[in-house]
């Protein structure tokens, strides 16, 4: 290895700090956290996606965690 990759590589090691591969039952996605969004309705208990030809006309768009947290439940039409 030539004095120049070297040094780009010991720079690099020392801002970044030395590589650690996940562990086995970490996974990218665990790192990685995004907010589904499913809709409800004014007056349903299950919550659907966009499309879904169970959704009526007051859809309201809500985060799938917080719907399951006020006890929606899933529609057995779409599954989102």
């Amino acid at each position: 290895m030539n004095k120049l990759m070297l040094m780009l590589l010991t720079g690099f090691i020392l801002l970044c700090g030395p590589f650690q591969p996940l562990k086995a039952s970490e996974s990218i996605a665990y790192h990685v956290r995004q907010e589904v969004t499913v809709y409800v309705t004014n007056t349903g208990s299950k919550y659907h996606r966009g499309g879904c030809g169970y959704l009526s006309r007051s859809k309201i768009s809500i985060s799938k965690k917080k719907a399951v947290a006020a006890g929606y439940g899933t529609c057995s039409r779409c599954r989102p």
